[in-house]
């Protein structure tokens, strides 16, 4: 016997150790591995693009390189919230399968920019762009599969394995982009990931699911236990986002700004740490792609464990949910803050100090997982998808504010001063978020999750 909800209810656990449902998750992982490696994998195509001994040289100035790099964010932001409310009101599946086959199709598309001579960069950016608007269904859509296919008591541990595949996906991408690159040239960089994505498809549109109810796979005794441990969670209903409700939630809004916190720390890191490893470490371009991998795998080696951890905790009802999704969101922020402060300290050629301490401070935000991503659905399980696609629209900000700031900062970046400031900039955000998260999280079921909220707050205005 299984205790999986904190409401007492008492539910027989499947005797198979896997099921389906963890088939589904597979399913979220790697299409989550395959989308941030096909977001990010146009810095390492540039590099080849531009290299005039490269057998397909294009000529692309470093301005209009900076427009590329940009492209698939623009698109991303801007179909976030209408990608969130297309998940909640008509299901994830579909949508997912749509963003697998665009994205897939607009890899395919994009080597052939080369035979369109000087302006051939413009197909690129086209192509780039529709990848961001479809892109944007993936998080809010994972997510709201997690919500149908997930019982509480696997919640954290199931949903940090998804998240991670963000991690592996750009680790998987440094690693592969470059000798794709060096051996077939930078067309097969996008041919690789339209291939990849082009097979999730068809896998999941044979034998992905919306919910158990909806499987054709999926035992009886495996289909009781998921819908008995999240109840009326499980049914599909098409529901509207209560969205007054959300924008005037303290502990959502607490949400909204620790996620952006985070996303200031990443992509300070992930757009700047090979400057660094070069400027300050004195590694050439190849040496530090290699090393800046190093740190992403560890993220995506410590997500698991860190969701294993967070559910025993609730399961044996050592705390309560919020003071577990507090705990690791501190944990995933003050240790990474303080490992930042050491590679603030690491001297220029410390290369082992300096990867040392950036590992660390990567790794270690792995309690982010099993903390404020997954209150999401602790909050409103109705709500997932348009919850994350509000949180990403100001977190992903970030992905565009961070960099600039940093490189408005930073100059040449041959001044560790100047550098030390940067990562200061980092760490205050990560302490004064931790700080917000731990007085105004809550992450039980909030009352606006109820699709009666607003009738039942009417009833009770007008008694």
């Amino acid at each position: 016997m299984n205790k999986t909800t904190e409401d007492e209810t008492t539910i027989t656990k499947p005797s198979k150790c896997l099921g389906v449902r963890h088939v589904q998750i597979a399913f979220l992982f790697t299409v989550i591995i395959v989308g941030y490696a096909t977001r990010s994998n146009l810095n390492i195509a540039l590099l080849a693009m531009t290299d005039k001994n490269s057998t397909y040289f294009f000529d692309i100035d470093l301005k209009t390189q900076s427009t590329l790099q940009t492209s698939l964010f623009w698109g991303y932001q801007v179909a976030l919230v209408p990608a969130g409310e297309l998940v909640t009101r008509f299901g994830a599946r579909r949508f997912l399968l749509l963003h697998a086959i665009v994205n897939a199709l607009a890899s395919f598309a994009i080597p052939f920019s080369r035979f369109l001579g000087p302006q051939g960069w413009k197909m690129i950016y086209g192509c780039r762009v529709v990848q961001g608007l479809f892109q944007a269904f993936l998080i809010p859509g994972s997510l709201t599969l997690i919500s149908k296919w997930v019982p509480e008591g696997e919640r954290s541990r199931l949903g940090s394995f998804t998240y991670s595949g963000i991690q592996l996906g750009n680790a998987f991408q440094m690693a592969t982009s470059g000798l794709l690159a060096d051996y077939w040239g930078w067309p097969s960089i996008f041919y690789f990931y339209g291939v990849l994505g082009s097979i999730w498809f068809v896998a999941f549109a044979l034998f992905g699911a919306e919910s158990p109810a909806e499987s054709k796979l999926i035992s009886e005794e495996e289909r009781i236990y998921v819908q008995k441990s999240l109840g009326s969670r499980s049914m599909k209903q098409k529901l509207r986002t209560p969205w007054k409700a959300l924008f005037t939630s303290m502990p959502f809004i607490a949400t909204i700004i620790t996620f952006c916190a985070f996303k200031w720390e990443f992509y300070t890191l992930l757009t700047q740490i090979p400057t660094y490893m070069k400027q300050m470490q004195g590694l050439n371009i190849k040496q530090s792609g290699l090393v800046t991998a190093i740190p992403y795998l560890a993220l995506f080696l410590c997500a698991s464990p860190a969701g294993y951890l967070a559910d025993l905790m609730i399961r044996r009802k050592w705390c309560t949910v919020t003071t577990v999704r507090k705990l690791f969101t501190t944990l995933g922020f003050i240790c990474p803050a303080t490992s930042l402060l050491a590679l603030s300290q690491a001297s220029p050629n410390s290369t082992p100090a300096a990867v040392a301490f950036l590992t660390l401070t990567v790794a270690s935000s792995a309690g982010i997982y099993p903390g404020f991503l997954i209150c999401h659905l602790d909050m409103a399980p109705n709500f997932p998808a348009s919850m994350m696609a509000i949180t990403n629209v100001f977190a992903n900000l970030m992905s565009i504010i961070a960099p600039i700031v940093a490189g408005f900062m930073l100059g040449d970046g041959t001044d560790l001063g100047k550098w030390q400031q940067v990562f200061y900039v980092a760490i205050a955000f990560h302490v004064a978020a931790s700080i917000f998260y731990l007085i105004f999280a809550d992450c039980r079921e909030q009352p606006w999750n109820d699709p009666d909220y607003k009738k039942n707050k009417k009833q009770v205005t007008e008694g």
